[in-house]
């Protein structure tokens, strides 16, 4: 089963932005859980206020009696009123309007925008940034500059190699690329429609296996949303622009 929804985060002081993949919006209450849990692990902060959409995700009983429970201050904008949460739904705007781009120029398949969706969410990271005096939320949230070394191409044809191989296997198995990391690649085998992770690979930049095959598959009957859904949260603090994170 694909994934179908995302749930996406904005630290509205230092840009950073966390992006998390659902299969459905039933999915929203345990993602909300497993950031929750993971912000008080990661920075010793609590949730403080989340703001939203009206999505029913966000108003069903389950989600806000857990809200209720742990005490966060819950806040929704305005029905058909993006602009009262203008920051996340710019970004989003953002983020969809990239993956529109590698998708068509890449022509790999419109069922992959969400592995793309979390590569353009990790380059997003490491891009300079108009309100941060041209930083990137890297630096913001690290103070220290981002290794941008590894960042490639998306959807470029890439070879992978097995850990184990005999002598007689094929020494590089194709693949699309779909995703980075520090020490690693994340890419799509067209042949299992599966991916993985890789640390040992060869990749063409700028040659696109789909697109080398002259296999449009940008047309495929598969959808991606016209939006996101964005919230907002606050660990410890609100500024004049809104809700806002350290």
């Amino acid at each position: 089963m694909a994934f179908k929804k995302t749930f996406t985060r904005t630290k509205p002081r230092t840009r950073w932005l966390d992006t998390y993949l659902l299969r459905s919006k039933a999915d929203t209450l345990t993602t909300f859980k497993t950031y929750k849990t993971m912000i008080k692990l990661q920075s010793n902060k609590s949730i403080k206020i989340l703001k939203s959409d009206n999505g029913s995700e966000y108003t069903n009983t389950l989600f806000k009696d857990y809200i209720k429970k742990t005490g966060i201050i819950q806040q929704f904008s305005a029905p058909y009123t993006a602009q009262q949460n203008g920051l996340a739904e710019r970004i989003n705007y953002t983020l969809l309007t990239t993956v529109r781009a590698i998708l068509y120029e890449s022509f790999i398949p419109k069922i992959l925008w969400t592995e793309i969706l979390l590569a353009v969410t990790y380059i997003y990271n490491r891009t300079p940034h108009s309100f941060l005096g041209f930083k990137t939320p890297y630096k913001a949230r690290y103070n220290t500059k981002p290794d941008i070394s590894n960042i490639r191409l998306l959807g470029s044809t890439a070879y992978y190699k097995e850990p184990r191989t005999t002598k007689l296997q094929e020494k590089g198995n194709l693949s699309i690329l779909i995703g980075f990391n520090k020490n690693q690649y994340k890419v799509y085998i067209p042949s299992t429609k599966r991916t993985i992770w890789t640390r040992d690979y060869t990749i063409l930049e700028g040659k696109y296996y789909y697109k080398d095959l002259g296999k449009d598959t940008t047309q495929d009957d598969y959808n991606i949303p016209t939006q996101l859904d964005p919230i907002t949260t606050t660990d410890c603090w609100k500024d004049t622009r809104g809700i806002g994170v350290p």
